[in-house]
């Protein structure tokens, strides 16, 4: 079972290359907007989310056991 840190502050926005569908659901729950990028310039992916225009991508499915 995930549990999702209490400790995240002021946290508004998470920015990953990747990240399951469970944590990108409870981040949206705890009031976090998380995007998945492909971009790897931090300047061009913190200068789109300035902009308005940072899209995020598809979180990716775990099966059973995808910790083992």
């Amino acid at each position: 079972t995930h549990v999702t840190p209490i400790a995240l502050g002021r946290l508004d926005v998470l920015i990953s290359q990747g990240m399951g569908d469970g944590l990108f659901k409870r981040l949206g729950a705890a009031g976090v907007k998380p995007f998945i990028v492909t971009e790897t310039s931090c300047d061009a992916v913190v200068a789109a989310l300035l902009a308005g225009t940072l899209v995020s991508g598809q979180p990716h499915a775990h099966g059973p056991g995808h910790h083992a």
